[in-house]
């Protein structure tokens, strides 16, 4: 009775161990796919790094035990995911340089317009700051918060692809010693063209749009900020 009962408790803790050999090669292939998945999708680095780590750590644990008990499938397995989890970790930094190194031409400030007449593009529609001017002589003046006086920035917006676009007249800035002021809703609303703080463009099509800042007295418009919907900003300096 009794080496009955010692055998049967042999091959419970048998089965035991194989379900964690079993376990830990199996995760780290798992944790490697969900890996290389958020890689090819761009997911957060962070979360790819760590899915990275974690396979690599799982796959390192299940060879070790599956190398104690010689099961050369498991090691296999286990192997296999600690593979996937070096793969990813290349694959993560590897973006990261690349990013880096390269940028966006879309999103890279530094690499963009400096003066008056550079176009850039901002989202899906291109932009061109023409002109900074004094608001008009029959234009009501700023009132609360927007005390000071208006000062009028005029662009050029072209829609060039194939669908409606927007351009986002709120999101706009300018600088003026030295402080940055945002879009007046209360003075571009008095704008011929501005009834709405939201330009629609059909596909191809160019339009002008004034928006109006208000700024204190004394103040000279230095830079214009052009800014996409994500806040990115590139500033275009004012001679």
């Amino acid at each position: 009775m009794s080496n009955e009962t010692h055998a049967t408790g042999g091959r419970r803790r048998a089965r035991s161990t194989l379900i964690r050999f079993r376990t830990w090669g199996v995760a780290s292939v798992v944790l490697g796919l969900l890996g290389l998945i958020a890689a090819l999708v761009e997911a957060s680095t962070v979360l790819t790094v760590l899915l990275a780590l974690a396979a690599i750590v799982c796959g390192g644990l299940g060879w070790r035990r599956a190398r104690q008990q010689r099961s050369t499938g498991r090691r296999d397995v286990a192997v296999i995911g600690a593979a996937l989890g070096v793969l990813t970790l290349l694959s993560a930094i590897l973006m990261g340089t690349s990013d880096s190194a390269t940028g966006d031409a879309g999103t890279d400030p530094a690499a963009e317009a400096t003066q008056l007449g550079d176009t850039v593009t901002l989202d899906n529609v291109e932009v061109t700051a023409t002109d900074v001017s004094p608001a008009p002589d029959d234009m009501r003046g700023p009132s609360g918060p927007d005390s000071g006086t208006y000062r009028i920035v005029s662009y050029e917006v072209t829609n060039p692809g194939g669908s409606d676009a927007v351009f986002d007249k709120t999101a706009q800035t300018v600088y003026a010693n030295g402080e940055q002021y945002p879009a007046s809703t209360q003075g571009t609303n008095q704008l011929a063209d501005s009834t709405t703080m939201l330009a629609t463009l059909e596909p191809g099509e160019t339009t002008d749009v004034q928006i109006a800042f208000a700024v204190p007295e004394a103040a000279t418009v230095s830079k214009i900020g052009l800014v996409d919907m994500a806040g990115a900003e590139w500033t275009v300096t004012v001679p």
